[in-house]
């Protein structure tokens, strides 16, 4: 069997004088048996470049053939590069089809096309051949066909042939990559346009928009943009102070535990009602009297703010976003069914489900 020698770097103890002991490194070969070689990864390597090396002959091959048939209509120089590409292009499909070797209906394009290419390249050989000798023509043709055969059967070897379940699974694999190259090509695109849109601006001496900032985008416009937990709470607090500027429905907010502007406010209830300095203590009276409701009566509060048929736990919600109480739901189907009973009997609560 044959041997190979081994090259290692080992700690050896040394003992010093003084009676310590140090560790040193030492370098020592030792014999190890050789790797023995892999013939089938030599030989399919060595048919790999012969094939590399004979599509190399058949293309100088073909764009000797043809540019000498097109060198009697253009210059030489121009006649010969336009011949080279007569194989180029199929040598092209070549590569992606190696490239899509694993995947079948991938590959399938590629060879296609290539197939028809080396028709086209060896009819133009063949041409060649027709002005010249017939021989010419028929074997020097033969050359691309050797070539792309040649190639067909190394890929045909290549090839490993994928259960379906693997297939479709590769298939996922490669529709979430291309998703994400795609996401990353649209983020370069906005990317690039922002920075075209800003530099636009500082030549042109336009200030930049902050609305344009999706992340600095406030919650303005009665339109939406307000976001629909605030929009809730303040129809819901505007429902229970009624003239309330908006001022005063800010101050009731925060007392709930919600922020908000004024800006916001107004653009979610429209026109402000009270404009008068004079009706600001009115407000503020307001503003002390709803924050003392009881529980039940926030209770009975919300439930007509939702309808009748809204569940406990919605009405627990709003009540503790509005009021910043917190209430168990048994207990808000005991005050309800109260309010139910009330209504019944005052002949109050018709058409709309209110407990007023």
């Amino acid at each position: 069997m044959k041997s190979r020698t081994i090259t290692e770097v080992v700690e050896v103890p040394v003992q010093l004088a003084d009676g310590r002991t140090r560790m040193g490194r030492q370098t020592v070969q030792r014999q190890a048996p050789a790797v023995p070689r892999d013939w089938d990864h030599i030989i399919l390597n060595a048919v790999t470049v012969g094939a590399v090396v004979f599509l190399a002959v058949s293309v100088v091959w073909t764009a000797a053939s043809v540019g000498a048939l097109l060198s009697q209509a253009a210059p030489a120089w121009v006649a010969y590069a336009v011949a080279a590409g007569f194989d180029l292009v199929w040598v092209m499909c070549l590569g992606l089809e190696w490239v899509a070797r694993h995947d079948r209906e991938r590959a399938a394009v590629p060879r296609k096309a290539g197939f028809l290419f080396l028709l086209i390249s060896m009819s133009a050989v063949g041409v060649h051949g027709w002005h010249t000798a017939a021989a010419v023509g028929i074997f020097g043709a033969v050359v691309a066909a050797l070539a792309k055969g040649l190639w067909a059967v190394v890929l045909r070897y290549r090839h490993v042939d994928l259960p379906e379940p693997v297939r479709d699974v590769l298939t996922q694999e490669r529709a979430e990559l291309g998703l994400e190259i795609v996401l990353a090509q649209h983020q370069r695109t906005a990317l690039r346009t922002r920075a075209q849109l800003a530099a636009y601006r500082a030549a042109l001496g336009v200030p930049e928009d902050d609305r344009a900032e999706g992340g600095q985008e406030q919650h303005h416009g009665a339109d939406g943009r307000a976001a629909g937990t605030i929009r809730a709470a303040v129809l819901a607090a505007q429902s229970t102070l009624p003239g309330a500027d908006p001022a005063a429905i800010v101050a009731q907010l925060a007392h709930a535990g919600i922020a908000v502007d004024e800006d916001t406010v107004r653009d979610v209830i429209g026109p402000r009602q009270v404009d008068d300095a004079d009706d600001a203590p009115h407000a503020a009276q307001q503003v002390g009297a709803v924050a003392g409701l009881s529980k039940a009566a926030a209770i009975v509060e919300a439930a007509s703010l939702l309808g009748s048929d809204a569940p406990a736990t919605q009405v627990a919600d709003l009540v503790r976003r509005m009021r910043g109480l917190d209430v168990p739901d048994n207990y808000v189907r005991t005050v309800l069914s109260r309010a139910r009973g009330k209504d019944r009997k005052d002949g109050v609560g018709q058409g709309g489900g209110g407990y007023a």
